[in-house]
C-alpha cells in the first residue's frame, strides 16, 4: 500500500519505515516465491523507472517508538476490519495456523488420556533441550518412555517380566527411582531441592539431570538402561 501510494505523490525521495525484519530481509532476494513480496518489488522497480528513490528503514517494535506504536495498534485494528482483500498468500502462510491447531488437538487428547507418559509430562508441548553426551540422551529418553534393558527387555528374549526381589512388584522406571528402599541411601545423597522423589521432578523438563545421573552411576544402574 506504500509503493501505491508512492505512485500516486509527485515527490521524488522517500523512506518506508516497517517492524518487519523479515519482510525486509526478504525483498534483498530476487528469488522470493512469496506473492505479495513478488509484488512490491515490481512496483519498486516501476518506481524506480520513474525516478523515485525509495529507501527502508527497520524499526524495533515494542520499544515505546509513538509512530510504530500507533501503527501496531490501527493493524491490530484491521484484522477485525470488515473490509476483505483479496491477497494471494503462499500455502505455506498457514503452516503457523495449523501447527497451532494440532498442537492443541494433541495437547486436549494427551491430558484427556492417561498415558503412560502423563505422570511424567503433564502436558505434550516441547520439551527442554539438555545438551549432553548422546550415551546419557539415550537413557534419559529410555527412561522417559519407561522402556529400559532392565525392566522390558523380557518383551524381546521371552522370558519372565522382572520383579523386584525385595519388594515383590514388577520391575519399573517409577518403582526404581521413587519406591524402592534399595536405593533410598543414593536418593537422599543425590537429591535435590525440585523434588527429587517426585517423577515429574526426576524425569520432566525441570529435571536435575547432573543429580539423575549421579544416581544412575551410584547405584550401578546406567550401563543396565
Amino acid at each position: 500500500m506504500a509503493v501505491k501510494e508512492i505512485f500516486r505523490i509527485p515527490h521524488k525521495d522517500y523512506v518506508i519505515f516497517s517492524d518487519s525484519l523479515s519482510v525486509l530481509m526478504a525483498m534483498n532476494h530476487f528469488n522470493s516465491l512469496h506473492p505479495i513480496i513478488i509484488k512490491i518489488l515490481e512496483w519498486l522497480y516501476l518506481l524506480g523507472n520513474r525516478g523515485k528513490n525509495i529507501k527502508f528503514c527497520w524499526v524495533p517494535a515494542h520499544v515505546d517508538i509513538k509512530g510504530n506504536e500507533k501503527a501496531d495498534s490501527l493493524a491490530k485494528d484491521a484484522v477485525h476490519s470488515s473490509i476483505r482483500n483479496n491477497f494471494l498468500l503462499p500455502a505455506k502462510d498457514m503452516y503457523p495456523v495449523i501447527q497451532s491447531v494440532l498442537r492443541e488437538t494433541w495437547s486436549f487428547y494427551w491430558e484427556l488420556e492417561n498415558q503412560k507418559m502423563s505422570e511424567i509430562v503433564k502436558s505434550s508441548h516441547p520439551r527442554a533441550y539438555f545438551d549432553m553426551q548422546r550415551s546419557r540422551e539415550v537413557v534419559l529418553c529410555r527412561m522417559r518412555i519407561g522402556h529400559t534393558r532392565l525392566t522390558h527387555s523380557f518383551l524381546m528374549s521371552g522370558e519372565h517380566q522382572p520383579f523386584c526381589e525385595d519388594c515383590l512388584v514388577p520391575l519399573t522406571v517409577k518403582h526404581i527411582l521413587t519406591e524402592c528402599p534399595n536405593y533410598l541411601t543414593e536418593r537422599i545423597r543425590h537429591k535435590d531441592s525440585s523434588g527429587f522423589y517426585i517423577l515429574s521432578k526426576m524425569l520432566g523438563s525441570e529435571c536435575n539431570v547432573d543429580c539423575l545421573f549421579k544416581f544412575l552411576m551410584d547405584t550401578g544402574l546406567f550401563n543396565k538402561i
